[in-house]
């Protein structure tokens, strides 16, 4: 009987260890429905990245997950800072009928980047729409290694749930497949 008992509670345990586990990475399962990455002046051949002189993670990061994370203590520092446009008074015009979008970009090589250059859909990012402090990103001629998160203030209408969203840094482009919820 003490076997059986003994053996029952550590089925418990392992099973309840296995359901903490699966709700600390649930944060990063919603990121990562809402995230593309976009490589810059690159060649693909299926899954292999040749030549790219960097890379853009690009997050959709809408106002309905501050319910989610606000409980959640373990989601990572630049997810927590974007959601936190939300409540900032200086960002609230900007944020009316927008949604934030994070972006983690990297330079593989010698990069010249440029926030303006990116377009979702038919929207053009202007300087209006950075949310980020201009001493917080770099655009322009970056060194291979470079890499930093810029916030950005993009129209809502163009991300609807189930919808493909298409996202262009100049001549190169990726499709963001977004969740249906």
């Amino acid at each position: 009987m003490k076997k059986f008992l003994l053996s029952f509670i550590l089925v418990l345990f392992a099973v309840s260890f296995a359901f903490a586990a699966d709700d600390l990475s649930s944060w990063k399962k919603i990121i990562k429905d809402r995230t593309c990455v976009l490589w810059a002046d690159a060649q693909l051949l299926d899954d292999i990245v040749l030549n790219a002189r960097g890379n853009a993670s690009i997050t959709w990061l809408p106002r309905a997950l501050l319910r989610t994370f606000e409980k959640n203590k373990e989601a990572d520092e630049w997810v927590v800072r974007g959601l936190n446009f939300y409540y900032s008074s200086t960002n609230k015009k900007k944020l009316n009928g927008r949604d934030v979008v994070a972006i983690n970009y990297k330079a593989v090589k010698t990069w010249n980047f440029n926030i303006n250059n990116f377009k979702f859909e038919n929207y053009n990012i202007s300087s209006d729409d950075i949310l980020s402090n201009k001493n917080e990103y770099i655009t322009g001629e970056l060194n291979s290694g470079f890499q930093a998160v810029v916030y950005l203030a993009v129209p809502s209408k163009i991300f609807k749930p189930g919808k493909d969203v298409k996202i262009y840094l100049g001549d190169d482009s990726v499709i963001m497949h977004l969740p249906k919820r």
